[in-house]
């Protein structure tokens, strides 16, 4: 029998416009057929549409962990709202009839079948790689490189006090070139440096005594320590036979590699039967990128690693993807592939099932919390410390206490080291009053989830709480 309840088709839903609007076509009696197949794997019929003839829903569930939605109306967006109120008519209890599959169903199901095991076969053999069209990509992004670090020689040499709309302009044209030349990446940290010196709003170059221009100056150390890693490492993949990427450090994401799941196979970066607890959850806008970021925190309950995925979708595309959302349950993945980084790496996986959290689980978070805060803080500063480094690692402590000490919040281990606690990130909405007003026995010998931050202006590290974890996993962001 398919499992699924309301919660679960509003986490499917592509937007929240899709959730609206499925409901709304259920409410309206427009789901005019109703039918799954006897092995309740299917669930499928019509809904009226705009036009005369009723658009044809489906929802596979062969594959419990990565559902197939399908649907006879011109939307990109999928599961479209016609799936959605055909879910909703499911999960509302809705009589449906047992049905044999449509022809046109059961074809489609076929040939997804044979797609995947083409992909299986096509998995199994190694990829063959065209050696000379990846050496000529490679020598293109070495001379992009050296154009960008001759960018940063000239900014340094002239001052950026000193830079004019003219060079801004020269900066965003040289940026354009890091994108056509294969370098994502670091087309994306040198937009973010415009970001913190060009007010693009006023059209003007900011303020030197504005806190961006310590941001800037910050942003110009990671651009050149990019160009030289970046060069050192692309010389060293030319000069091995194969042009292997590098799986021991995270430079090739850094200048905007895709990782593909075949070259982590091959990297040993998958991990076969794993179970994640999302810890918090937030959606942010990064302007340089021109992308909307929906961004979770895991804890992988076998490793106790904080990790991180990411969900990207572009300004231009915002409709037709998914909008991820926060995941109240354990996901249970069969393959995760974990991305070479630093104290929170990135994970991905294609599908998961999902089962409800236990005291157990809750135990084994608080288990892999660090007990001091020497330790932890230790590690945060050997991260920081490196120019291309994740700038806002995150980390649990066991907390003994957290209150007021002179009108600052802080937590304190049982040790009786303090550390203050602050909005410091602008990722996540503030949490610092929300956890102020919480009852005092969850203040109390308990775990903290929290993103560090260095303030370049005060020349400190910053902690920013995100969700405390003793019964449960209280979150204190979105």
């Amino acid at each position: 029998m398919i499992n699924i309840d309301e919660a679960f088709v509003e986490s499917e839903a592509a937007n929240a416009g899709a959730i609206k609007n499925g409901r709304a076509l259920h409410l309206k009696n427009k789901i005019t057929s109703r039918n799954k197949c006897d092995a309740d794997e299917v669930l499928f019929g019509n809904c009226a549409g705009s036009g005369k003839k009723p658009y044809s829903p489906s929802a596979d569930f062969i594959n419990r962990s990565k559902p197939v939605y399908r649907c006879s109306c011109p939307s990109r967006q999928i599961p479209c709202k016609h799936v959605v109120a055909l879910l909703f008519a499911y999960t509302s209890g809705d009589t449906f009839e047992v049905s044999d599959l449509p022809d046109d169903l059961t074809e489609k199901r076929s040939k997804a079948e044979k797609r995947v095991e083409k992909k299986k076969i096509t998995a199994a053999v190694p990829k063959k790689v065209n050696k000379a069209a990846l050496t000529k990509k490679i020598n293109i992004q070495l001379e992009a490189i050296d154009k960008m670090e001759q960018m940063i020689h000239d900014v340094i040499s002239s001052g950026l006090g000193n830079l004019t709309e003219k060079s801004i302009k020269q900066i965003i044209e040289l940026a354009k070139l890091l994108g056509e030349s294969y370098l994502p990446g670091a087309q994306n940290s040198l937009r973010d440096l415009t970001y913190d010196i060009y007010d693009y709003d006023q059209r003007s170059v900011r303020d030197q005594n504005s806190g961006s221009f310590n941001r800037a100056v910050d942003q110009i150390n990671r651009l050149q320590s990019l160009c030289d890693k970046g060069r050192k490492y692309l010389k060293e993949r030319l000069a091995d036979s194969e042009l292997s990427p590098d799986t021991s450090s995270d430079i090739a994401a850094q200048l905007g590699h895709i990782w593909q799941l075949s070259e982590l196979k091959t990297a040993a970066c998958i991990h076969t039967d794993v179970e994640l607890i999302q810890l918090a959850f937030n959606t942010y806008d990064d302007v340089a990128r021109q992308e909307i970021i929906d961004e979770a925190c895991w804890l992988n309950l076998e490793t106790g690693a904080v990790q991180l995925s990411f969900n990207y979708r572009p300004y231009r595309a915002l409709n037709h993807i998914k909008e991820e959302d926060s995941f109240s349950k354990v996901a249970v993945v069969q393959e995760l592939a974990v991305y070479p980084g630093n104290l929170n790496p990135r994970i991905r996986w294609d599908g998961a099932e999902a089962r409800e959290i236990s005291s157990t689980d809750i135990d084994t978070i608080c288990v892999y919390a660090h007990a001091a805060f020497a330790g932890v803080l230790k590690l945060v500063k050997g991260q920081l410390r490196s120019p291309l480094s994740d700038k806002e690692p995150l980390a649990l402590l066991k907390v003994k206490r957290i209150g007021l000490v002179d009108g600052v919040l802080v937590a304190e281990d049982k040790a009786g080291e303090r550390l203050g606690l602050s909005d410091c990130t602008r990722r996540e909405s503030d949490s610092c009053q929300v956890l102020s007003v919480l009852p005092k026995e969850l203040l109390e010998d308990t775990v903290l989830l929290v993103r560090f931050s260095h303030d370049l202006d005060s020349r400190t590290l910053q902690a920013k709480p995100l969700a405390v974890i003793k019964d449960s996993i209280i979150r204190l962001t979105y």
